[in-house]
């Protein structure tokens, strides 16, 4: 059965942030491969500097029209002129979405489903759109605000909303589904991410890093993701062992403080600063590494780990929500929440055990449960039924 499916993120790849939501892209592409005709719509909500310079650049076009991968994509472009609050990127999203489908409509290309990926801020103009034209809609929740209890009146009276309208709920994690299930009584289905194999295999049969143990980390430099908690726990286990090296890849806001911090700690010369990294540079870094640990404060799931996972490398992770669904006793260790010792005894164990880890068995036990087939077939049989449900 073929059937159109629009896509619809919360957030997406930009000229400024190309990796961003790049898990989207791939999720598209991996139902499209199942037999669906799949295209993305985005409103993308840019800083009114940007206005200038699109300007210079003659870019005055507000629905730009792409093919990225195998998906054509539709960005309706906003400059966000007003205060961001929930309300008004709720409305510039609704607006630039109801643009899209409109040209789409008149296009001869109605979408049989919407397929709403996070509802903050997208649900608010997938919602209107689906009561307008009678689409059903599947809603994916990724969103960390969940377990920070992130949400305003105003964000949870839409969340309610869009939650009781949803053909289809979906969470990446059993624990996402659980803090989900505080806002409704319908069921709501776990799918994970999933990952692309062929970027994340071994090149070579011996790790480039002959003379060294080395451990890769990646995400945005914020505190969310708490690379200050890594450093310490890593200066408490490797200080001065210069044959151990910590990978950082990513950019963000703290990224001078933990210079600073690796200085302090006396692990500088141990701590290698990778800069945002493009996705063939980090399949090459989880390729090359021996080991993969983020010591995050929240993560709904955590692909990086899966990318790991994917590569053969055992991962270090958080005892919270999400990473807890991914790790077992073959590939990886689970430390206490925020606990520095915790990690670093975590980190001194994965290096001095590293042998008995397979990386074969890793792989495999991966690949059957979040290769892009195994996860693109679950996402295109809910839609399917969705679709069937709607259709009674």
């Amino acid at each position: 059965m073929t059937f159109k499916v629009l896509v619809i993120p919360s957030w997406y790849a930009s000229d400024e942030r190309p990796t961003l939501g790049s898990f989207f892209r791939e999720q598209a592409e991996a139902v499209e491969a199942c037999g669906a005709d799949v295209r993305v719509a985005y409103c993308e909500l840019r800083h009114p500097v940007r206005r200038i310079k699109d300007l210079f650049y003659r870019k005055k076009k507000d629905l730009v029209i792409s093919q990225e991968g195998r998906i054509p994509t539709y960005r309706f472009i906003r400059y966000n002129l007003f205060n961001r609050t929930a309300e008004t990127m709720d409305r510039q999203f609704a607006e630039g979405l109801n643009r899209i489908i409109e040209y789409l409509i008149a296009d001869s290309w109605k979408p049989d489903i919407i397929h709403l990926q996070s509802f903050f801020p997208a649900g608010y103009g997938v919602l209107d759109i689906s009561e307008k034209y009678g689409i059903p809609f599947v809603l994916t929740e990724h969103s960390t605000g969940f377990s920070r209890h992130d949400w305003s009146t105003y964000q949870e009276n839409n969340l309610r909303r869009i939650l009781n309208k949803a053909a289809s709920i979906v969470t990446v994690s059993r624990g996402l589904k659980n803090d989900v299930a505080h806002y409704t009584d319908k069921n709501i289905t776990v799918i994970p991410n999933l990952v692309d194999f062929s970027k994340f295999q071994n090149r070579t049969a011996s790790l480039p890093f002959k003379n060294k143990f080395v451990f890769f980390s990646l995400g945005y430099l914020t505190h969310k993701k708490g690379f200050d908690i890594l450093f310490r726990a890593f200066s408490l286990a490797f200080k001065g062992v210069l044959d151990v090296e910590l990978r950082i890849g990513g950019d963000g806001i703290e990224r001078n403080m933990l210079k600073k911090l690796a200085k302090e700690l006396g692990i500088i010369k141990q701590v290698t600063f990778l800069g945002a990294l493009s996705r063939e540079q980090v399949a090459k870094e989880m390729n090359d590494c021996h080991a993969f640990v983020l010591a995050s404060r929240f993560e709904t799931f955590g692909v990086v780990f899966i990318e790991a996972l994917s590569a053969g490398k055992p991962i270090i992770v958080p005892d919270i929500d999400g990473p807890n669904d991914i790790v077992n006793e073959n590939n990886g260790l689970v430390f206490k929440y925020e606990c520095e010792s915790a990690l670093s005894k975590s980190l001194k164990v994965i290096q001095e055990n590293y042998g008995s880890y397979s990386s074969k068995d890793i792989k495999l036990h991966c690949f059957n449960t979040y290769d892009k087939t195994v996860v693109g077939n679950k996402i295109y049989r809910l839609m399917k039924e969705s679709i069937n449900k709607n259709e009674l």
